[in-house]
């Protein structure tokens, strides 16, 4: 089925979201969170009406979330800034498999913010991302260039990265090839 036309359009809403993890230390790693929506409002034109960012700090051994702060600078309503507090409680939980679940019954419903789990998973969602990102900087000087060690290093320390994915199932080739040991690079998948 051929698209839809996309010729130019009024823009009624437009959502940015971003989120960048830093190493600090190989106990410590920093993931910032940002949402921007600009919608038309009364004023018949483009306004900010939500400008939002997490700020949370993770220790990348353990996935255990040390430390979060959340802003709501812009907003529409006064009182939802009462979903900043909440988030607090998210500070213990490990980043990955049934954080979300864990996340959405501290955060969720009337006391949270709906624009506010947007950030939170996209926080966690790049904390896991970042686990490679973090694995290749640790790589002994024999190992640069070599994916299937740096395949066989991620799965070593991240083992919950099994069956996260289609490419790291447990019955596909990534994981496959690295438990027998074959070239996991030679199916096609690079993880």
């Amino acid at each position: 089925m051929p698209r839809p036309d996309t010729s130019p359009r009024t823009l009624l809403y437009d959502r940015t979201v971003r989120s960048r993890v830093e190493y600090l230390d190989p106990t410590r790693c920093r993931t910032t969170a940002t949402l921007v929506d600009e919608s038309v409002t009364e004023h018949l034109r483009p306004t900010i009406v939500h400008d939002m960012s997490l700020l949370g700090d993770f220790d990348p051994r353990s996935m255990e979330l040390l430390w979060i702060d959340a802003r709501m600078d812009t907003r529409p309503h006064g009182s939802c800034t009462l979903a900043v507090a909440p988030v607090q409680q998210l500070v213990g939980l490990t980043l990955g498999r049934g954080f979300s679940t864990a996340a959405a019954a501290r955060t969720g419903g009337a006391q949270g913010c709906s624009h506010m789990r947007t950030l939170v998973d996209a926080m966690v969602t790049a904390s896991v991302l970042s686990h490679g990102a973090r694995v290749a900087l640790e790589l002994d000087s024999h190992e640069i260039g070599d994916q299937q060690a740096f395949l066989r290093r991620i799965l070593d320390t991240y083992p919950a990265i099994v069956d996260s994915c289609q490419g790291w199932r447990a019955d596909g080739p990534v994981v496959r090839g690295l438990q027998s040991g074959d070239d996991a690079s030679s199916s096609g998948d690079s993880g």
